[in-house]
Formats: C-alpha cells, sequence, structure tokens
C-alpha cells in the first residue's frame, strides 16, 4: 500500500497534535475517541458522527502500510479480541527518542555503514521543513543551533516556492531572491524584460483576478480542495471557487496525490 506526500504530511501534522496534548493533558493509553476531538479543533480533521471514523480509517491505511510508528510513534494498535474486525488505538507519550536508543547509536563502530530508508529521509525532511530537530523532536532554537536552523529555513523556503513553480511554467525567469517574507519573495519573480512580447509579472497584479493566489494552502483549504476535485468540478470551476489560478489548483492536486489529467 503506497502512502502519498500529502498523507504523509498530514500524519506528522497529526503526531506534533497528539505530543503536545499528551504532554498537556499527562495522561496514559489515550484512545482515539478521546483525542480525536482535539484535533477536529486543530482542522486536521472534519467532526463526524461516529467520533473518528476517518482518523481510524487513516491509522489504518498506515498500519497496513507499516509506517505508523515512523510517522505517529506514540500511536499503537490493539486488535480486537478473537479476531474481531475492530480494535482499538491507544496513544502515548512518544519514547522514541530515547537515551538508550541514542547511547546506542554512539556505540556503533566507526566503520559501519549507516543506513537510511527512503521512509527515515521523508521523516526527516519534513521534521525539517517543521522547523523540528530530527533527533530530538524539539523546536530548532535559532541561536542554539543557527545552522540548523538555516537549513529548516531554507527547505521551507524552497518548497514553498514549489508549490507554485506551475504559475510560472514557460515564463523566463530573471532572478529569484530569497527572503524570509513568502509574499516578498514570490513578488520578485519576474518575467525577464528583454524577452519580446512577455509582460512582467507579479504577485500583486496577479492577486487582483485570483484573491488567494501564492498563498499558504490551509489543512482546511486542502480538505476542500479534495472534496471539490472528487465531486467532479473541473480544475477551471475549483480555481473560480477558491480564488486561486488554474496552474495552483493542479500543482496542490498533485502534491496531495491526486491524478489529474
Amino acid at each position: 500500500m503506497e502512502i502519498s506526500n500529502h498523507e504523509i504530511k498530514k500524519a506528522l501534522k497529526i503526531k506534533n497534535a497528539v505530543q503536545y496534548y499528551l504532554d498537556m493533558t499527562k495522561e496514559v493509553n489515550i484512545r482515539s475517541t478521546d483525542v480525536f476531538p482535539y484535533l477536529v479543533r486543530k482542522g486536521i480533521f472534519v467532526q463526524d458522527k461516529n467520533n473518528g471514523l476517518f482518523f481510524r480509517r487513516f491509522l489504518k491505511r498506515l498500519y497496513k502500510a507499516n509506517m505508523l510508528k515512523s510517522l505517529i510513534p506514540q500511536c499503537t494498535y490493539v486488535p480486537g479480541i478473537n479476531g474481531e474486525i475492530f480494535g482499538e488505538w491507544y496513544f502515548n507519550i512518544n519514547s522514541s527518542r530515547s537515551p538508550t536508543k541514542n547511547a546506542e547509536c554512539s556505540e556503533a563502530k566507526n566503520d559501519e555503514p549507516i543506513i537510511i530508508t527512503i521512509e527515515d529521509a521523508r521523516k526527516t525532511l519534513y521534521d525539517l521543513i517543521e522547523g523540528r530537530n530530527p533527533d530530538t523532536g524539539k523546536l530548532i532554537d535559532r541561536l542554539e543551533d543557527p545552522n540548523l536552523y538555516k537549513i529548516s529555513q531554507s527547505l521551507k523556503i524552497f518548497t514553498e516556492i514549489e508549490d507554485n513553480v506551475d504559475e510560472f511554467k514557460n515564463k523566463p525567469v530573471k532572478d529569484i531572491q530569497s527572503r524570509s517574507n513568502r509574499d516578498k519573495t514570490l513578488n520578485s519573480l519576474q518575467v525577464d524584460p528583454e524577452v519580446e512580447n512577455n509582460p512582467v509579472y507579479s504577485v500583486d497584479e496577479i492577486r487582483k483576478s485570483h484573491e488567494n493566489a501564492y498563498k499558504p494552502w490551509t489543512s482546511e483549504e486542502e480538505t476542500h480542495l479534495t472534496e471539490l476535485f472528487e465531486q467532479g468540478f473541473t480544475i477551471k470551476e475549483i480555481a473560480r471557487k477558491m480564488k486561486r489560478q488554474n496552474g495552483g489548483i493542479k500543482s496542490r492536486l498533485r502534491k496531495l496525490g491526486l491524478k489529474v489529467k
């Protein structure tokens, strides 16, 4: 079973939200039905009449793909008794980054090769994009670890620009200046004036007709986009409803792992 990049991002959001919830409540063996209302408040899921049916289905997908522990290490699945269909999902504080594990790593021989799987690489990159130290799971402190902070911010800026690359496809770009402010970064993208008959494009101009163009996508917008796409709306119709450009809609759908014609 293949897990899409969108599902990995969603799983990492759940991991961070659950960790905060566990740290806040100090409870143990929390069931999925107990933590689900908090995930709804965080905008990761929408409330349903079964108190988290789609949440549990999502966990089951990760479990069957053998990626649950790597993406949401606080979660444990307990199968139903005597082969019953329904089991239960329990959450406890993440102990996967224990001192014992780090000690074992430090004792490894220097000449032993370090094996990194694709899943490990993905998890490390998404931790960095979210501004977390992959080794400790804590937010990266700009003063304590400036180099890692710089890497984290660079990855974040790069992925945000990548999300909108379709908007500038086939438009010669003269210069891209890296800035911490995303809108300023995108405003610096201009078509080379030396190219005959090509106008200069800016975010401000584009937003006159597409209000939400180049704005960061929220989890609620991604859910709405997925629903519209699955309901059969065309790219043009979705773009009009969400006040974005066609290319931005296509790019985000691909990021969510949905096939676009």
